[in-house]
């Protein structure tokens, strides 16, 4: 009976682990700027990717102010907007460059808010821009640049944590 209960105790904690620790690799936090940090994951939760497959990721940008709200501009297709830069290093550290030229598009886009201690999360597809064509370890950091339509909060960049994403054969 009793080490019924142990063994329970210690399933219960380890199950308590293994969410607080999946809830943390979600939200792994660049460094705070001007009251805002950013996290990026990808779409799939998961770190590896078939070559040829989409990169897609989950970009959230926090706001960490506890009185006030910040108003984005954000362009339909997040790629596309100016103020995201994306930088990919090889496992070897070469700086990938993108293989489309963004400063020609313009055209519309959308304005949100991000409140007090509230969290914005966007998709953005990496691969509409980069075509990794080698298997191996890249890591990936991106940038936000954001000011605030209203010229209330200064202008800022904020930088997501690095992550590591590994291209794998295609299966």
């Amino acid at each position: 009976m009793k080490r019924t209960i142990i063994a329970q105790l210690l399933i219960l904690f380890l199950n308590i682990g293994r969410t607080f620790s999946e809830q943390t690799s979600i939200f792994q936090w660049g460094d705070v700027s001007n009251h805002l940090r950013m996290s990026i994951s990808l779409e799939n939760g998961k770190n590896e990717i078939s070559l040829g497959h989409e990169i897609l990721l989950r970009v959230c940008i926090q706001n960490l102010t506890s009185n006030q709200t910040i108003h984005v501009h954000e362009f339909n297709q997040a790629i596309m907007d100016k103020s995201f830069a994306v930088k990919i290093t090889s496992q070897i550290g070469d700086v990938l460059i993108p293989e489309k030229d963004i400063s020609r598009y313009g055209g519309s886009g959308l304005v949100y808010f991000i409140s007090p201690k509230q969290v914005h999360e966007s998709e953005l597809n990496i691969s509409l821009l980069y075509a990794i064509k080698t298997v191996g370890l890249y890591k990936i950091v991106v940038t936000k640049t954001i000011s605030d339509d209203l010229k209330i909060f200064p202008k800022t960049d904020v930088v997501s944590n690095p992550i590591c994403v590994k291209i794998v054969p295609k299966k």
